[in-house]
């Protein structure tokens, strides 16, 4: 008789702490193909998640670093690039912030920071997209 043993790997996984959708709405097809959802853990760490027409698949997995926490996520998308044959959709911009007086914007091909943008003194607390000036805003400790 053949004896089999199988272990299993405990996985705690860390809270979430913040979602975000990179096209809630799509007008498109091309901007439903390109739709994300980041994912802001306890850790640190941030997951990028393809829905795939409803079969998620998890893409990467940003890391933050030690000490750190995500805990608001927001996308920007650039305008989309209207051509005579067919509008391509705009590049799509990850920031996040973590109760500290940073906001990083996230480089999602090579999956490191792409810089740092000082909140001054405070804590920032939220963040938020401004879409008719491309700029975002920012909620901080006073």
């Amino acid at each position: 008789m053949d004896l089999h043993r199988c272990r299993f790997v405990p996985y705690p996984p860390s809270a979430i702490n913040a979602l975000a959708f990179s096209h809630p709405s799509a007008r498109s097809k091309n901007q439903a193909a390109l739709s994300r959802l980041a994912v802001g853990r306890a850790n640190g760490d941030i997951e990028i998640w393809n829905p795939l027409a409803g079969a998620w698949h998890q893409e990467t997995v940003l890391r933050s670093g030690a000490d750190r926490s995500v805990d608001g996520l927001v996308w920007v998308n650039d305008p989309d690039d209207d051509d005579t044959t067919a509008a391509l959709p705009g590049r799509s911009r990850l920031f996040s912030i973590g109760y500290t007086s940073a906001v990083t914007e996230w480089d999602l091909s090579t999956a490191r920071p792409l810089r740092h943008a000082s909140g001054q003194h405070g804590d920032i607390w939220t963040l938020s997209p401004v879409e008719s000036r491309r700029r975002h805003q920012a909620g901080k400790e006073v």
